[in-house]
């Protein structure tokens, strides 16, 4: 097991430092900018990773997702990545919840490795939502990196 969550640990740390450094190529005047009025910013972006974060570590401490309907569990992560209006707050929520991950993923039990996570989305092992921050994290960087092509920087920043 812990090679499994070392692993997990590697990746989540992996894929912060590119998140992180992908949005910090972002220039100031471009980072509330979106492509559409549909479209997430690099901020925004960075921001639902950061809240994601906090609800992959309940995940894992086995605390699952709150019991509450789809709509209203969307509207408090809107609501709470809606809050982040900085590059600062952003990095550190960043910093801050996959800390989090980290001390979720050292304190699995065996029990826990071996179950299945029921979500209102999926349900799946545990040893997927144990590389989900990583993996989750990796996809939004890429997304940011795509964003800054639209305005023509062409430079890959992950």
């Amino acid at each position: 097991m812990t090679d499994l969550v070392q692993h997990a640990k590697g990746l989540a740390d992996s894929a912060r430092d590119a998140l992180l450094k992908t949005l910090m190529s972002v220039p100031d005047e471009k980072l509330t900018w979106s492509p559409s009025a549909t479209a997430r910013s690099a901020l925004g972006i960075a921001a639902h990773a950061g809240v994601s974060n906090r609800a992959f570590a309940g995940i894992i401490r086995g605390k699952g997702m709150p019991d509450l309907p789809m709509d209203e569990l969307v509207q408090q992560m809107v609501a709470a990545e809606a809050a982040i209006t900085s590059r600062e707050q952003a990095v550190g929520l960043i910093q801050q919840t996959t800390a989090a991950v980290h001390a979720a993923l050292d304190a699995l039990t065996p029990e826990l490795v071996s179950s299945l996570v029921e979500t209102p989305m999926m349900t799946q092992p545990m040893t997927l939502f144990m590389v989900l921050p990583g993996i989750h994290m990796y996809a939004h960087a890429a997304q940011i990196d795509y964003v800054e092509t639209v305005w023509g920087d062409m430079e890959s920043h992950i």
